[in-house]
């Protein structure tokens, strides 16, 4: 009887564990964490397309060290009307010579287009790897922020190269198609805005927030 019992207890102790793993197994184990497939957890750090004009290709815009260009972007233009945190900035580019690094930084728009106040995002890409004869669309990862609904923005592209002759250029469309802004330079300490062409982008982020 007594080793009968002991191999009672044992199968018991066995049948405790095994529920007790069954039920820990059901409990998250962070559940801070929302537990998505590998599909969407993909998706969720790529984010969707939000504002963007990205439709024909008439010219070219070049910059180089010194100058800049860039557009004025309203969120809900084209895109969801909703706030935003900033992933990515699509633009066309190739480039000439060695420009180095080409830098983007979003800022508010003001008068006519102008950039005012702080980066409030930007983010960067090795020029010297771009294509010296066709353009290609290029993805740069940019450092989060909320873009607001319904606010005006601007991004602005520029490069580190030591001359006009280490340049880099992105594509435009001269007909002005797009109703959230235009292109807008800079240049020998002067701004200006074009209200007849755009650059092509596409701006991607997480949202709604």
């Amino acid at each position: 009887m007594a080793k009968q019992d002991k191999i009672l207890n044992a199968i018991f102790w066995i049948i405790g564990i095994v529920v007790l793993l069954l039920v820990l197994t059901q409990l998250p184990l962070f559940p801070q964490f929302a537990i998505i497939g590998p599909g969407e957890e993909l998706k969720q750090l790529e984010g969707k397309l939000y504002e963007y004009y990205d439709k024909g290709d008439e010219g070219e815009l070049g910059f180089y060290y010194g100058a800049k260009v860039g557009n004025v972007f309203e969120i809900g233009a084209v895109g969801p009307n909703e706030n935003f945190n900033i992933t990515s900035l699509e633009v066309q580019l190739k480039r000439q010579g060695s420009p180095g690094t080409i830098y983007v930084e979003i800022r508010k728009s003001g008068t006519k287009g102008r950039p005012y106040g702080e980066i409030l995002s930007s983010g960067s890409i090795n020029g010297n790897h771009l294509d010296e004869t066709d353009f290609e669309w290029k993805e740069i990862d940019m450092t989060s922020y909320t873009l607001n609904a319904d606010e005006k923005y601007v991004f602005l592209l520029y490069v580190t190269g030591v001359d006009i002759l280490n340049a880099a250029q992105t594509r435009i469309y001269a007909k002005n198609l797009y109703s959230g802004g235009s292109a807008i330079t800079f240049s020998e300490r002067e701004w200006k805005a074009y209200d007849y062409f755009n650059i092509l982008f596409r701006i991607k982020g997480i949202g709604p927030v």
